[in-house]
């Protein structure tokens, strides 16, 4: 009976000290686990700090900003590029060379040559020009992820005035250009070969007036008019062929001998 009575007091008297650590249990484990929490994202800070650096460097991709104009002799290459260009002119006397495999992208301004642009690629690494929002050349280069797309007339495209050089364009590709007067590619020089080239995504991919370049193997895909736009005058001896066309005319005369 003592014994049963000394149980019941000990009972009594530690009932408040197990209430207390009770207590301290339910408030302190949490803390315990934020803690442990903290730890491991202090010992991982470096990892995590490295991967939002990875993050971010994936989005801002390097670029080459162009534009104004180019007054000496210059060459460009893919492990530069992408190029990205607003309103660019190649002056009189000036040669700009274009490695394979190089992309060009436009903000909207238009490529003017004036001298000479030597733009050879080939089958397998052609040369691209494009616009700034075509994430699949050169990838991301405005760094908007999936925001943005390319559509048809981004920017202005190419044009060979006549006083410029021989330029040729080989194995190139020319997207998405013809804003305002909806040409891609617009001749007025007779010293101009293009040739196993692709023009996309425009509305008259070629323009030709009072020119006669020489035009081999081109195709034109999901253009407006899918065909070579010829005006004004044809003054020297030349040649249509089914691999240059097809040809619409816009008021062209073949002038005498």
């Amino acid at each position: 009976m003592n014994i049963n009575r000394n149980r019941m007091l000990l009972l009594i008297l530690l009932w408040p000290v197990r209430q207390f650590l009770s207590m301290v249990q339910v408030v302190c484990l949490p803390w315990y686990r934020i803690g442990r929490g903290l730890l491991l994202v202090a010992r991982n800070r470096r990892f995590v700090g490295a991967f939002v650096l990875s993050l971010v460097a994936s989005q801002a991709q390097a670029v080459t900003n162009i534009s104004g104009s180019i007054s000496v002799d210059t060459t460009w290459t893919p492990a530069a590029g992408p190029y990205v260009i607003d309103g660019l002119t190649v002056q009189t006397g000036v040669t700009l060379t274009i490695a394979p495999g190089t992309v060009i992208k436009s903000t909207g301004g238009r490529l003017n040559v004036r001298g000479t642009l030597l733009a050879q690629g080939t089958a397998q690494t052609p040369i691209i020009f494009t616009s700034l929002q075509d994430d699949s050349a050169g990838g991301d280069s405005n760094a908007d992820g999936a925001a943005t797309s390319a559509t048809r007339t981004d920017w202005l495209g190419l044009i060979f005035y006549s006083d410029s050089g021989n330029s040729v364009l080989d194995h190139v590709q020319v997207r998405y250009a013809g804003r305002y007067n909806n040409v891609a590619v617009e001749i007025d020089t007779s010293k101009l070969t293009l040739q196993n080239s692709t023009i996309s995504d425009s509305v008259n991919p070629i323009t030709i007036s009072n020119a006669n370049p020489s035009l081999h193997n081109n195709v034109f895909v999901n253009n407006s008019v899918n065909a070579v736009i010829w005006s004004g005058n044809v003054d020297v001896n030349t040649t249509w062929t089914p691999a240059a066309g097809p040809y619409v005319i816009d008021g062209l005369t073949v002038q005498t001998g």
